[in-house]
This record gives structure tokens, sequence and C-alpha cells, in this order.
């Protein structure tokens, strides 16, 4: 009946229609998230929601469409990810965070970063060039200030992780995280439970000094390329 029906709010209509008498088939909905009309694909990711931590074909079909570069798809799957669980997906919304310009879809992504933060903020502060642009800095401070909120060891663990550098040299990613670190309220990393906290206080007080030696380095050397002095 699906494929038969021309247009596309007759194609909703028989999803909701099969939905509703439980004879929705995840074929049905690998169908309708290649359907060429964007509301066709929102909608079936949205029935999609309660099946992709079981079915791995259509969660893989979901994640795919990380690419659709339609708003209207961005928007849906950055909140449906939300309800999977797969380690898949903290890549897949970093992923859409550094590919839109659209607030409404960010702010949809941070809905849906829930108990995987450390991990979106680690695949984010990977893309420099998104991390240079202004945009990012809205974006990393709510997640790392989630993270101090939640104090997840897992989460936490992987912002030792970004700020623990070889030989004091410190990522584009590592002052960004920095800096938001910087914001966050004076008792937001108080306490020594979990033991992350005590080494992502001493971190970042290291990490900093580190940062501002390097900047004067790089300062006072004459033959300091332009890029680094920026």
């Amino acid at each position: 009946q699906y494929s038969k029906t021309k247009r596309p709010e007759g194609r909703i209509a028989v999803l909701y229609a099969l939905d509703s008498v439980g004879a929705l088939e995840d074929a049905d909905l690998l169908k309708a998230i290649g359907d060429v009309h964007p509301q066709v694909r929102r909608h079936a990711i949205r029935l999609s929601e309660s099946r992709l931590d079981r079915s791995a074909p259509l969660r893989d079909g979901v994640l795919a469409l990380v690419s659709d570069r339609d708003p209207v798809v961005q928007f849906q799957l950055a909140l449906s990810l939300g309800e999977c669980h797969d380690a898949a997906v903290a890549k897949a919304l970093a992923s859409i965070v550094t590919q839109s310009t659209n607030r409404d879809i960010v702010d949809a992504v941070l809905t849906s970063v829930v108990d995987r933060a450390g991990a979106v903020l680690t695949a984010l502060l990977a893309d420099e060039k998104w991390v240079m642009n202004p945009s990012s800095d809205s974006v990393i401070a709510a997640i790392t200030g989630q993270i101090a909120r939640q104090r997840r060891v897992d989460d936490l663990a992987a912002l030792v992780e970004l700020l623990e550098q070889p030989n004091g040299k410190h990522s584009v990613g590592a002052a960004a995280l920095l800096k938001a670190l910087g914001h966050l309220p004076a008792d937001a990393l108080k306490g020594n439970a979990p033991p992350q906290l005590a080494k992502l206080r001493d971190l970042r007080q290291t990490a900093a000094k580190e940062i501002v030696a390097e900047a004067e380095r790089v300062l006072t050397d004459a033959n300091a390329k332009t890029e680094d002095r920026a």
C-alpha cells in the first residue's frame, strides 16, 4: 500500500495507519527513510525511535541520514537519536552539529546528548575547523556544563583525557575546553568524588599555564609563523 501511494501525505498516513494497528514492519521504515520527500523521511525517523536499539539495519539506515542535508530531516534526526543508546550515536550527533548553522538543530542535538556528553564533546573538539568558529563556544560551554553537573565518571574521564597532552602541547580543542571550564561556576568542580574531579582541577590549572607559556614563546619568537601568532 505504501509504495502505491503517490502523494507524500498519503505515504505518511499509511505509515501511521500501519503503526496504529501494530502492522508496521522494519522493512516499511527502511523504505520510508529512503523516500524522495523529506517529510516522509522525517516521519519515518520518528516512527523508528523505539526500534533503534533492537534493529541494527534500521539503526544503520537512520544513522546514514546524518549526510541528509534537508533541515527538516536533520532536526528530527537530532531529536530521535536521543532515544538510541548505540555508541555510534555520539559521533552522529557531533556530525550534525559541525555541519549545521541552524541553531534549532543544534539545540535539538543538545537535548539528545543525555548520558554521552563526554563522547560527543570529544568528537566535536576533534574538528578544529568547527572549534575555531566562534559559534562553537556556546555548544562547548553547554556540554562542558552538563558534564560538570552530572559528574558521570566516563564523561569526566573524557575531559581529563582531552587535557592530558604530551610534552605540554595542547590542541585547539583543548584550548577551547579550557575556556569553557574557565566559565563554569566557582564550585562546579569541587569535591573529590568521583576522583576524576581532583585530576581535572589539577589539569585545568596546569594546562592553562602551559598554554599561556606557549603563547608567550610564540609572541617572542621572531621566526614564528603568522598563523601561530593568531
